[in-house]
């Protein structure tokens, strides 16, 4: 599954499905951080992450 890290304003490391790549330039780090935002706005946190996390080890048994 493709993945990126961001490490700061300025740099961008991205794993797609074929290659890796280390992004500087600043319309493509934007665009990474708009969908990291994008992205955080559906994770679960706190109370619920556990809650979801220990349903799925209660499924398990």
């Amino acid at each position: 599954m493709p993945t990126f890290t961001i490490f700061d304003d300025t740099r961008v490391h991205a794993d797609t499905w074929d290659a890796a790549s280390t992004l500087t330039q600043p319309c493509r780090v934007e665009l990474y951080a708009r969908a990291f935002e994008r992205l955080s706005q559906g994770a679960a946190r706190g109370a619920a992450a556990r809650s979801l996390v220990a349903s799925a080890l209660a499924s398990l048994d």
